[in-house]
């Protein structure tokens, strides 16, 4: 595949804003990946205190008293509003990183840092270019 210096130059580009995005893109898929497992974790508690509660079971309300019957809502949608917006900042991550392909679709070449940060693929056929020959 022929590259003139101006696809060149573009690639260079698109491949530093691709290494410099990845790592914030992994941390904010743990941390969506995290606030999913402990924010479902403390919904189903939460939302299962609140049952138990409003069905007459005041076995639960004489074990945590007043203020944890009261704690119970806040519990519950606080762990709704943690997880949406570690969802929020994911999407926008996500975002970013696929904006940061672009340049490289554009030109029908693809470029993965986790399979190989030596090569770049040509999307339509089966062949891969060097970045040191760039």
């Amino acid at each position: 595949m022929e590259l003139s210096d101006k696809d060149k130059a573009t690639i260079k580009t698109a491949i530093r804003n691709i290494d410099r995005i990845e790592p914030n893109h992994n941390k904010a898929f743990n941390e969506y990946d995290q606030a999913k497992i402990w924010g479902g974790l403390a919904i189903a508690l939460s939302a299962l205190g609140m049952v138990s509660v409003f069905i007459g079971k005041y076995d639960l309300h004489k074990a945590i008293g007043d203020i944890g019957v009261g704690l119970l809502p806040i519990i519950f949608i606080g762990s709704i509003i943690y997880i949406v917006s570690k969802k929020k900042v994911y999407y926008k991550s996500m975002h970013e990183s696929m904006e940061a392909q672009k340049p490289l679709r554009k030109l029908g070449l693809g470029y993965d840092p986790y399979l190989s940060k030596t090569q770049i693929r040509v999307l339509s056929k089966d062949e891969k270019i060097d970045i040191a020959s760039l």
